[in-house]
């Protein structure tokens, strides 16, 4: 594992729990911190709105609901997303415009996505 120079504040938003652990760890030991963690809407507006946030980590569907409403908000705030899902390339909505990764996905990958943007 490569300890990065710059620690950025990650907001995950995904509702596969396992997923998001291990994410947490994986960004933790890369010296990344993990403000937060979301697996719905709501619970991603309130991170978003008592958060300092570097850069998000946004699955596209939870739990069968668009996570669009999510990445308007983290948009129009100017916070950086990286973008992840189950979808293929041609079965992603038409709003995912932001990088993105299908998954599984290795993590290191999703770092240095995220960090490109941070």
């Amino acid at each position: 594992m490569i300890v990065r120079n710059k620690t950025m504040r990650i907001l995950i938003v995904d509702d596969e729990f396992l997923l998001v652990r291990a994410l947490q760890l994986f960004f933790t030991e890369a010296g990344h911190d993990v403000v937060g963690t979301a697996g719905t809407l709501a619970r991603a507006f309130a991170l978003i709105d008592a958060t300092q946030i570097d850069v998000a980590v946004l699955d596209v569907n939870l739990n069968g609901v668009s996570a669009e409403p999510v990445f308007k908000r983290l948009s129009d705030l100017r916070i950086p997303t990286v973008l992840i899902s189950g979808y293929s390339q041609s079965q992603r909505p038409g709003w995912v415009t932001a990088p993105s990764l299908v998954k599984p996905f290795e993590a290191e990958e999703l770092l240095k996505a995220i960090e490109a943007l941070g």
